[in-house]
């Protein structure tokens, strides 16, 4: 007997559908498709560069691995360290707190994520005025 695929409910709310694209209705489908496109367009791909563009290549790659050796827990919580931070944010690679050793710190992702979130993003963000 060949086998047969059982079609499941639609897993949008509220929606009596039958799943036949992956988990949604054919109607349903199209309207998360339309939603995505929509998000798609309002997000601001330019203004984030790369992290190669921003100065974060092999080389500082190869820094970071040794510094977190050297460096392996947190300075916030005391957590393993997966994340050389920049104490000042730096305006790239020819900057001198770019690779100012006094200049970073050991930090896990979250609280990396925490401080960089209070900045604002100010490390990104300066890399939008030059060309």
């Amino acid at each position: 007997m060949p086998y047969m695929r059982t079609h499941k409910a639609c897993i949008t709310h509220g929606c009596s559908g039958t799943a036949i694209r992956g988990f949604y209705c054919d109607e349903c489908y199209s309207i998360q498709s339309a939603m995505k496109a929509q998000s798609e367009l309002r997000r601001p791909k330019q203004l984030y560069r790369k992290t190669a563009e921003r100065g974060y290549d092999a080389r500082w790659q190869r820094y970071s691995k040794r510094y977190l050796v050297l460096n392996p827990y947190c300075c916030k919580c005391g957590d393993r360290s997966t994340k050389t931070d920049h104490i000042i944010p730096h305006k790239g690679p020819g900057d001198p707190n770019f690779w100012n050793p006094l200049n970073h710190q050991p930090m896990c992702a979250r609280c990396h994520g925490r401080k960089s979130g209070r900045e604002g993003g100010r490390g990104v963000k300066s890399f939008r005025d030059k060309p």
